[in-house]
């Protein structure tokens, strides 16, 4: 597990309502899920995160192809 395994979707929420442009969507690394699903560490969803902050989500890898792949949209490998 790496720190980002410990964010909760009420921590994301509150950081990105302080923001005025969040763009399109924001990246997440699969990490913040619990495995194998979308739930985050605190049981809310990703639909319930992208409702509350306007703007949606995309989950990456967590490395640089992962990143990537989820910035362009596309399956890099």
């Amino acid at each position: 597990m790496t720190v980002s395994g410990l964010l909760t979707a009420r921590d994301i929420i509150a950081q990105c309502k302080e923001k005025d442009d969040l763009g399109d969507c924001i990246i997440l690394p699969c990490n913040v899920l619990q495995s194998d699903s979308d739930l985050f560490l605190d049981d809310l969803r990703i639909e319930d995160v992208e409702r509350e902050i306007g703007v949606g989500i995309r989950i990456s890898g967590t490395d640089g192809y992962g990143m990537l792949s989820a910035m362009l949209g596309m399956r890099i490998e």
